[in-house]
């Protein structure tokens, strides 16, 4: 299957759609915020807490993301405005979605480096699988 002319927009519309249908499916009541909202592009309630997210979302198909083995996340200042990051792989050439779902702090301890704004596609698949389709937010690694 091609997807002709998906811009950039609409990869990152789609992972923030995503992550939210995913969630409210799986009982977490989950809301878009409007678009250029400051820090975060989700809000979740779980157990009465309200969760801030934010999603970056890449499309690329596995093999593709492990050419360069990384995904620009997020400015290194703005870990404390979100709660959770949602960091999303769609390939456009098949029905490959792959989601893992984290604290913030979670992420900013996996950096690739301190000087890099990156999370290795390895360290995804190794130290941090357990959060690969974390639906309903789990805390513990």
């Amino acid at each position: 299957m091609t997807v002709p002319d998906v811009t950039t927009r609409m990869v990152g519309d789609g992972g923030e759609l995503y992550v939210a249908a995913m969630l409210n499916f799986h009982g977490i009541p989950t809301t878009v915020m409007p678009r250029g909202w400051p820090g975060y592009d989700l809000v979740a309630e779980k157990n009465g807490e309200l969760l801030r997210i934010q999603v970056k979302t890449a499309n690329a198909s596995k093999q593709e993301w492990k050419k360069s083995q990384s995904m620009r996340m997020w400015n290194p200042g703005s870990t404390q405005k979100y709660d959770w990051l949602a960091l999303v792989l769609w390939n456009p050439e098949g029905p490959e979605i792959c989601a893992w779902l984290m604290p913030s702090a979670v992420a900013d301890a996996h950096r690739h480096d301190s000087k890099t704004r990156e999370i290795l596609l390895k360290t995804l698949e190794t130290k941090l699988q357990a959060f690969e389709d974390n639906w309903q937010l789990r805390i513990a690694e």
